[in-house]
């Protein structure tokens, strides 16, 4: 996979962490997919992730009707990124012709470039999904930054793909992690997980149902399982 774009720290300082001193505590050379050793021995690698795509989507603008009064505004860049899975067999001990899972968790990781010291984080978003296909197609996957987070992280107004230093993906299923995306390093040591990885924070990473996206390509993506 080619690497990611990646944009230069621009005089940080303060001791914190840039995009060279994460690629110091890993390898540069990343599998696409790997399960991490679980307390009773190699955990069992169900996900297979592959390169994700990394878009700028414009906010949709429905055509509103039955009298609601609409509002005047500029749509602005979001940033969609979008991974493709699969899971080909059905976990061990389960019966062969099961054809989906239920429960599947997938935990999202961006890092962002900052342009304010105190704002250096890892951004995340854990999404849980309901009816994956098991070893009859692909599925995708999918969140957002908003225009808002953009501007906010990194001085940004317009979105591009460029922003983004590193993405990960790590999916879980019975509490088990059974498949993981790094962009750079290992499944094994993630770059996440290094010791100089700035703080993580959710909320900011957004999963498709709390997004003006949420209603739209609903066969396209997996069936996320929203909040009560």
């Amino acid at each position: 996979m080619n690497p990611l774009p990646r944009r230069s720290f621009l005089g940080l300082g303060l001791g914190l962490v840039g995009a060279n001193s994460l690629l110091e505590e890993t390898t540069v050379a990343a599998p696409p997919a790997g399960g991490a050793p679980s307390a009773g021995g190699k955990a069992e690698t169900l996900v297979e992730f592959k390169k994700p795509e990394i878009t700028v989507q414009k906010a949709p603008d429905f055509n509103l009707k039955g009298g609601v009064v609409d509002k005047r505004f500029k749509a602005k860049d979001w940033l969609e990124i979008e991974f493709e899975v699969e899971v080909k067999s059905p976990p061990k001990g389960s019966p062969k012709e099961m054809k989906f899972l239920d429960g599947l968790q997938i935990k999202f990781f961006v890092y962002l470039q900052p342009v304010d010291a105190t704002k250096v984080k890892v951004l995340t978003a854990e999404v849980s999904y309901l009816n994956v296909p098991i070893g009859h197609e692909s599925s995708h996957c999918v969140v957002y930054l908003s225009p808002a987070t953009i501007l906010n992280l990194t001085g940004d107004k317009t979105a591009n793909k460029g922003l983004i230093t590193f993405l990960g993906a790590e999916a879980t299923f019975n509490g088990a992690v059974v498949g993981t995306f790094v962009s750079t390093g290992t499944a094994a040591n993630p770059w996440w997980k290094s010791p100089k990885a700035p703080p993580v924070e959710a909320g900011r990473l957004l999963p498709k149902h709390k997004t003006p996206f949420a209603p739209l390509w609903y066969d396209y993506y997996l069936e996320e399982k929203t909040d009560k």
